[in-house]
């Protein structure tokens, strides 16, 4: 079987569509761009190249017209007219045999009440190729829980169910002078999952952390904190 990793058929992908044809250029990338495999084999990654085209628009008389050359308060933002070139890493992993979590499949009906992220997964028929039918979309959300138990009639039994915490981490340059704000904002969204877990367990005096906040340079913090105790 040929691999073809420079085109990308996801249906997120596809909204992209501006986009030139990639480039996939395999074991020859800089360093850290190169086609990886870890975990014997359960997981990988590659990385391809794309052009992306200078935004435009449809103006009724000259046809698609470049954001550009628009005035900002009529876009809504600043555009520029040059060609960029992005870089987009696919990844994959091999779901863990044991994983008891249950996915939810989000319909687009359940979407214009609340809007969530989704994975599409469409259906292939060896004739058609791929297909709508049967397809599922399900919603990303966070898994809260280690393990998930289920009654006979496939319903979570929340009340058994041992909470997972989550945890978000920042990216690598994010500016230690916003980190209190940051860390006010964990507290305000920890509080709202406590009380999810205190409705769905029917336990009101479930107070554990629900939702933990991680710099990705704990080194650097610590050295920080040893220098000045009150550097947050």
């Amino acid at each position: 079987m040929r691999i073809d990793f420079g085109v990308d058929m996801g249906l997120n992908f596809k909204r992209m569509g501006t986009m030139m044809a990639g480039i996939y250029e395999g074991e020859v990338s800089a360093e850290g761009m190169q086609f990886r495999v870890e975990d014997d084999g359960q997981y990988m990654d590659w990385v391809t190249k794309y052009m992306m085209p200078a935004p435009a628009m449809y103006l009724a008389g000259y046809g698609r017209v470049p954001a550009c050359l628009f005035y900002a308060w009529y876009m809504g933002a600043y555009y520029e007219c040059d060609v960029e070139e992005i870089h987009i890493r696919t990844s994959m992993k091999r779901v863990d045999p044991n994983n008891t979590y249950q996915a939810l499949n989000y319909s687009d009906h359940m979407m214009s009440r609340f809007g969530f992220f989704r994975s599409h997964r469409q259906q292939w028929d060896e004739n058609f190729g791929s297909t709508f039918s049967d397809a599922t979309h399900q919603a990303n959300r966070w898994d809260m829980w280690q393990e998930w138990i289920l009654d006979d009639a496939g319903n979570p039994q929340y009340s058994e169910m041992q909470t997972k915490p989550i945890v978000y981490y920042l990216s690598p340059d994010f500016p230690q002078e916003l980190m209190p704000g940051a860390l006010d904002l964990q507290d305000q969204w920890n509080k709202l999952f406590v009380e999810l877990v205190r409705d769905l367990k029917g336990d009101p005096t479930f107070n554990e952390r629900m939702w933990v906040l991680c710099e990705n340079h704990n080194a650097d913090l610590q050295e920080r904190l040893q220098d000045n105790p009150n550097a947050l």
